[in-house]
């Protein structure tokens, strides 16, 4: 206790002064990212608008876009590409049509259905079209919430090796 007490006065006087970690960095290097392969994950939410926008933001006309959306039911967790219910009907036809939207744009853009867990679908999907950036849609629910209904984006980004623009 007595050193405790006593240290301070004693090496206040001797102990070179530190300066906080990366004082001395320059930033003078800093180049600003291109980004030539753009991944997008859909949900067909509100939320897609703000995920494009971010993208197109972010690659401009001279990327190329790659639109993505899971299915996760059931079916499609078991049967994988070889599901052909209404569901995958009606997801295929939305994609198109953002693709076509895309395309009417002056953009280059492929869409992918993925099939069975989100996370790993997307990252599969991300991997394979060779993205240098993944944009992602969060719905802002946390704590409890996130028990419940799962994070999709920690899950992704923990399985990419790119960065991962979270759109909220």
């Amino acid at each position: 206790l007595g050193y405790i007490i006593v240290s301070p006065w004693i090496t206040r006087y001797s102990a070179p002064i530190h300066k906080p970690s990366g004082m001395d960095a320059t930033l003078d290097s800093v180049t600003p990212a291109t980004f030539r392969r753009i991944a997008i994950a859909l949900d067909f939410s509100p939320n897609d608008q703000r995920s494009i926008s971010a993208a197109v933001a972010q690659g401009g006309p001279e990327a190329e876009y790659l639109l993505i959306h899971v299915v996760e039911s059931a079916g499609a967790m078991m049967m994988a590409h070889d599901i052909r219910d209404l569901e995958v009907q009606a997801d295929k036809e939305k994609l198109e049509a953002y693709c076509r939207q895309f395309t009417s744009g002056g953009y280059r853009v492929t869409g992918k259905l993925g099939f069975g867990r989100p996370a790993k679908a997307i990252a599969t999907l991300s991997k394979d079209f060779h993205s240098d950036l993944l944009v992602m849609g969060a719905h802002g629910h946390r704590g409890y919430k996130d028990f419940i209904y799962g994070s999709t984006v920690e899950a992704v980004r923990h399985r990419v090796h790119i960065p991962v623009l979270i759109v909220r």
